[in-house]
């Protein structure tokens, strides 16, 4: 199911319980999670706005646009337990998409939540971050420790330039 592009989302699925049923499974875990991460072959994908806190749900999302501008950061995800990667992600997108009640939007997205929203469009087409990492895959430190120490963060910008490390 990762590793598959997800079909269309239709008015036929049930968005709104599984929108629920994914807000409570990333609650407290994450900050994004997909539909195929939870079995579900939907182009569909939710995540938390840094501003407002808001849970917010994207159907059938397009990229329209992608600024020039990249940067490599650290990466967790929900279906990669325990490993981070860093990954060159678009400062910028725009994005068209559906909301739960099928209305079109589309909205320009910078810095943090950009990265979010790529990482979710990504699980939609069957891209890991394993599939992205610009230096392989890296076992989580302990909670005390940062995610990426001083090798890593070298390695990362010896590949493609700067590096924010979250801890």
């Amino acid at each position: 199911m990762l590793t598959r592009t997800a079909k269309r989302v239709t008015e036929k699925d049930d968005v709104r319980t599984l929108f629920g049923q994914m807000a409570e499974t990333m609650h407290g875990h994450g900050v994004g999670l997909a539909a195929p991460q939870v079995g579900r072959s939907l182009r569909f994908f939710i995540a938390m706005d840094p501003e407002t806190s808001e849970i917010r749900a994207y159907m059938n999302p397009q990229i329209t646009w992608a600024s020039q501008e990249k940067k490599v950061a650290a990466e967790g995800c929900l279906s990669i337990p325990g490993m981070h990667a860093f990954v060159d992600r678009h400062l910028g997108i725009r994005l068209r998409y559906q909301d739960l009640d099928f209305a079109e939007h589309e909205e320009e997205f910078q810095g943090w939540y950009a990265r979010i929203l790529q990482h979710e469009f990504d699980h939609l087409n069957g891209v890991l971050i394993s599939d992205r990492a610009v230096d392989g895959m890296h076992v989580d430190k302990d909670d005390d420790d940062e995610v990426a120490d001083a090798e890593d963060v070298e390695a990362a910008q010896d590949a493609e330039g700067e590096v924010e490390v979250r801890s």
